[in-house]
């Protein structure tokens, strides 16, 4: 009987020409939306979250169909390879195209922090999806989680900046930076990660339809709460991890 172990890392094999196309199409958006958003063609956030999309998603649509071993193995190194740029950024961010980067990955109400914050949301991202894939072994589940983080968290922002009327803080102790929210961004959660876990486990024919909506509308729920009352920059390790949690008590094996 094979191991853990022997079981996780089964067919493992990268696809180097995978890897490189990903990585390069992230430094060359990285570039062209920090060059605009410091020419001001773009906001902050909006910078950012094209950014947070492009990678967690691409992640999830790029190497998420791939054999499951072929798509941990690449996207694995994807995520140290990201981890190494974020870094090279940070270290070099007041020089082109490193400022570019560094631009198009941070706030500037973050300051002083800005590079701590961009490295960690990063980390805590890649580091959630890697737990979430070690504990369940189940590709299905960790593609579904890194979807959820990209677009359902990736869109939040940008819609709450625009289209936030009712807005509300959240702020767990007085040395943590407050966020703000909105029920708008909040609602874009829900339907977003809604059409999301429905697209992802209606291929696979399990569970029936109304077993599907069903779990799907609780996940798309308790992760819209999860997104909202997580402390400034937590979102990117809390929805994921309760995604992981909840897809597995509801469609695992």
């Amino acid at each position: 009987m094979p191991t853990y172990w022997e079981r996780y890392f089964d067919g493992w094999e990268v696809s180097p020409w995978r890897v490189g196309v990903f990585l390069a199409a992230i430094l060359c958006c990285w570039c062209l939306t920090g060059y605009l958003r410091l020419h001001g063609y773009l906001r902050p956030g909006d910078a950012r979250k094209i950014n947070h999309i492009l990678a967690l998603a691409g992640v999830a649509l790029w190497f998420g169909w791939l054999p499951p071993g072929m798509a941990r193995a690449s996207a694995m190194l994807t995520g140290a390879c990201i981890l190494v740029l974020v870094t090279f950024t940070c270290v070099w961010h007041k020089a082109p195209p490193f400022s570019w980067a560094f631009a198009a990955n941070t706030r500037p109400s973050d300051a002083p922090y800005e590079s701590l914050l961009f490295w960690t949301s990063w980390l805590m991202s890649i580091l959630a999806l890697l737990i979430a894939d070690l504990a369940f072994m189940d590709i299905q589940l960790s593609r579904t989680a890194a979807l959820l983080v990209g677009i359902g968290d990736g869109l939040a922002e940008p819609v709450g900046i625009r289209w936030g009327r009712h807005q509300y803080r959240v702020q767990w102790t007085k040395w943590m930076k407050p966020s703000t929210r909105s029920i708008e961004g909040s609602l874009c959660v829900a339907l977003s990660s809604l059409v999301i876990i429905i697209c992802c486990y209606a291929s696979s024919g399990m569970p029936v339809w109304p077993q599907l909506i069903g779990g799907a509308l609780l996940v798309a729920l308790v992760l819209t709460l999860i997104e909202a009352v997580s402390p400034h920059g937590w979102d990117n390790f809390t929805v994921p991890i309760t995604a992981a949690l909840l897809l597995h008590a509801l469609f695992g094996g």
